[in-house]
């Protein structure tokens, strides 16, 4: 297999093993990510995203933000949080992005443009309708004394009265 493309920065390597230490519900602060690499180190920092995603992917383990604090590792009740949280800007954004979709004349489309405009209105319903809390608490219903992970698609569209 040949090398990624991709390599690491040094940054981003010591930040990575400074969060990974950091017991659950422990608080990691800019101040000492920035210690571990020497400079200032914020919420936005790229070299800190990439470690807080390697934490995450590789490591399982989720930091959220604390404001002008830091980061906290995050226990499983606060991931399924975490999750919810982005479930709603997931929400969010297909909203917007269908009311994008809804300005454009689709008569005035060539035949294509006007096959992925309807394509991305409906793709984009779906995701606003299946996000909605009343979607999630009816799944969640249907997975009460399931195992862990997620239902398959037809479970989920089923749960939902969406098949048969």
């Amino acid at each position: 297999m040949a090398d990624p493309i991709f390599k690491r920065s040094a940054d981003t390597i010591a930040l990575h093993a400074t969060l990974i230490v950091t017991p659950i519900n422990g608080i990691v602060g800019y101040d000492k990510l920035s210690d571990a690499i020497g400079k200032p180190v914020t919420g936005s920092t790229g070299a800190l995203r990439s470690a807080r995603r390697i934490a995450q992917n590789e490591d399982r383990q989720v930091f959220g933000v604390i404001r002008s604090v830091g980061l906290k590792r995050l226990d499983d009740e606060g991931v399924i949080e975490f999750a919810d949280e982005k479930t709603t800007r997931v929400r969010r954004g297909a909203w917007r992005a269908r009311r994008v979709v809804a300005i454009a004349d689709v008569s005035k489309l060539k035949a294509t443009s006007r096959q992925r405009a309807i394509a991305l209105a409906s793709v984009l319903s779906v995701v606003v309708d299946l996000a909605r809390e009343r979607s999630l608490l009816t799944v969640g219903q249907a997975t009460v004394g399931g195992s862990a992970g997620s239902l398959p698609i037809k479970a989920t569209l089923r749960a939902l009265g969406l098949s048969t």
